[in-house]
C-alpha cells in the first residue's frame, strides 16, 4: 500500500513538473504581463470616456468615440487572449501555413511609431492650450484627438503583434484610379 502512496506521489509530481516545465517553455507573455496590459488599456478607456464628456458633440466627440471602440477592441483581443491560457486553449492564427508568432522587430518598431505620435500630440495639445477658445484651440484640439486615434490603432496593433494575433490585410487596386468621366494621360501629345 506505501508503495502504491509512493508511486502515485511521484507520478503527480513529475507531471506537475512537467507541466510547469512545459508551460515555461510557452513563447507567449505571462498572464501578468497580459494582465497589466490589460489593465492600461482599461485605464485608457476610462480616460477617453473622461475626454470624451469634457467635450460636446461634434468632430472631437466622435474622434473620441472613434478611440473608445478602438481601445475596447483591443481590451476584447486581450481578455479573450487571457481566457485561452487560462483555459489552456492553444489561440493561434495561421496564414499561408505558417503560424503567426510574435515579431519583436516590428514590436520595437511600432513603439518607435508610439514615441513619434505621442510627442506630435503632445505637441498639438500644447498649441491648444495657447488658446481660450476659437477655431484655432478647435482645430488644434482636433488634430491632437486624431492623433489620439492613431496612438490607439498603434497600440492595439503593438499588442497584437506582441501577442502573436493576425488582423493584416492588404488590398491592392485592380488598375490605376482615376476621377470618374476622366482618362489618365501618358502621353504629353494626348493631353489637348
Amino acid at each position: 500500500m506505501k508503495f502504491v502512496i509512493s508511486v502515485a506521489i511521484a507520478c503527480a509530481i513529475v507531471l506537475i513538473t512537467l507541466f510547469v516545465g512545459l508551460d515555461r517553455l510557452s513563447a507567449d507573455p505571462s498572464t501578468e504581463q497580459l494582465n497589466a496590459d490589460l489593465a492600461a488599456v482599461h485605464s485608457e478607456i476610462a480616460r477617453a470616456e473622461a475626454d470624451r464628456t469634457a467635450v460636446s458633440g461634434g468632430a472631437i466627440e466622435n474622434l473620441f468615440t472613434a478611440r473608445i471602440e478602438i481601445l475596447r477592441t483591443t481590451a476584447a483581443m486581450l481578455e479573450q487572449k487571457r481566457s485561452s491560457m487560462l483555459r489552456r486553449i492553444d489561440l493561434a492564427y495561421t496564414v499561408d501555413g505558417e503560424r503567426a508568432a510574435p515579431n519583436s522587430e516590428a514590436v520595437a518598431s511600432i513603439e518607435r511609431e508610439i514615441k513619434v505620435a505621442s510627442a506630435e500630440r503632445d505637441r498639438m495639445q500644447a498649441e491648444a492650450a495657447r488658446y481660450s477658445g476659437g477655431l484655432i484651440q478647435t482645430m488644434a484640439l482636433l488634430n491632437a484627438a486624431t492623433t489620439e486615434v492613431s496612438i490607439a490603432q498603434l497600440n492595439q496593433a503593438k499588442l497584437a503583434e506582441q501577442y502573436g494575433f493576425y488582423f493584416r490585410f492588404s488590398v491592392e487596386p485592380a488598375e490605376p484610379l482615376q476621377p470618374i468621366g476622366q482618362s489618365i494621360v501618358d502621353n504629353d501629345g494626348d493631353a489637348l
